[in-house]
């Protein structure tokens, strides 16, 4: 017999964002560039819930990050962080200063793994 976990297909789309941000304003375009495709991709498929991975990005500062993400809009989201973007994302979060961490968040994980758990609680 199948363990409940395996019998139920569950839909999420997975974006995977490589590369490096550009500083500050100059960021701009790669914060418009990757919210137009994963808001492409989410209304092409129209999953339940978005993983968006940024375990090889390279993020160091620019504020305009926050429309990746806010690219899945109304979906459930989960968000995957490396250690090249963890600091960035952490103050752009909780603000410059801060010694908290990005996964503090609800919705920002460590590991790809647990995300794609949360959100098959949660979604």
């Amino acid at each position: 017999m199948l363990e409940k976990e395996s019998r139920h297909f569950f839909d999420c789309l997975v974006a995977r964002v490589n590369g490096r941000y550009r500083d500050g304003s100059t960021g701009n375009p790669d914060a418009y560039f990757l919210h137009g495709l994963i808001k492409t991709a989410v209304d092409l498929w129209s999953p339940k819930a978005v993983i968006i991975d940024f375990t090889n990005f390279q993020y160091d500062w620019g504020d305009m990050l926050e429309l990746v993400y806010d690219a899945p809009e109304s979906k459930e989201r989960a968000y995957v962080v490396g250690n090249a973007c963890r600091r960035a994302m952490s103050t752009l979060e909780f603000g410059e200063n801060t010694q908290r961490d990005i996964t503090e968040h609800d919705e920002f994980f460590d590991s790809f793994e647990d995300a794609f758990r949360y959100l098959k609680e949660n979604a």
